[in-house]
């Protein structure tokens, strides 16, 4: 289900239009998607990637508990992957 996700939020991101309305312009709702692609990667173990996504969805929205809980995991296992 994690990738089939992916390929749905990579898709949406890619070919999506932003009509720039007023929900929209909320930091929160830009990088949706992002957090959106951490939380799958995060669940396939792919903590490089999640990383990656967890980078942007921090910077949108850095309050949220469950990205920086997930974006720090994910360093450390990149971290530790690494050696």
């Amino acid at each position: 289900m994690y990738s089939l996700a992916i390929a749905t939020v990579k898709a949406g991101l890619e070919n999506g239009v932003r009509h720039y309305s007023w929900v929209e312009r909320s930091d929160f709702w830009i990088a949706k998607g992002e957090e959106l692609l951490l939380h799958a990667y995060y669940g396939l173990k792919d903590y490089p990637n999640a990383a990656k996504y967890g980078k942007i969805a921090y910077e949108h929205n850095p309050n949220r508990k469950s990205i920086i809980t997930e974006y720090i995991h994910a360093l450390e296992e990149g971290y530790n992957f690494q050696g």
